[in-house]
């Protein structure tokens, strides 16, 4: 291992928590004349959205990023991108900003690159020799780049 870094998502959990109290009262406080049925769609549809919102906000809470001598790694939980370090022909600090990306976690921007993000602002961007450019957020973006740039000469 030559570089990681684990960013945190608290966005995430945020969501996730405040779903999850909507939920519950949800379901403690049916309207009066709605029976709390196990058979009842008013009483499962709350669950199945809760177990939902919770399987989502375990992936997306964290996303790490790894630089071994052969790889570059971004992990979203379930979600990764694995990048020989051969198929990188360049790297460059950028900014991720919100007008390119409409959001967080694993996007699609308007320039034609594919981002994992959790913060806006600064980020490393890898120059493929196939395919989209692949944008990260970073912590520590000088670290990131410093260790990819030695790796790849």
């Amino acid at each position: 291992m030559v570089f990681e870094e684990n960013q945190f998502f608290y966005v995430a959990l945020f969501i996730f928590l405040g779903a999850a109290l909507v939920l519950a009262l949800q379901l403690v406080l049916l309207p009066p004349g709605v029976e709390r049925v196990a058979g009842s769609v008013l009483y499962w549809l709350p669950v199945a959205l809760l177990v939902f919102l919770i399987v989502v906000s375990l992936n997306f809470w964290r996303l790490r990023v790894r630089v071994t001598r052969e790889f570059f790694e971004a992990r979203f939980g379930l979600f990764a991108r694995k990048i020989p370090l051969k198929e990188i022909v360049g790297v460059g600090e950028c900014e991720v900003k919100f007008p390119n990306y409409w959001g967080l976690g694993i996007k699609w921007g308007f320039d034609g690159s594919t981002a994992y993000c959790t913060r806006f602002g600064r980020g490393v961007r890898l120059k493929l020799k196939h395919g989209r450019d692949f944008v990260v957020s970073a912590r520590n973006a000088a670290g990131l780049l410093r260790v990819l740039k030695k790796n790849l000469a």
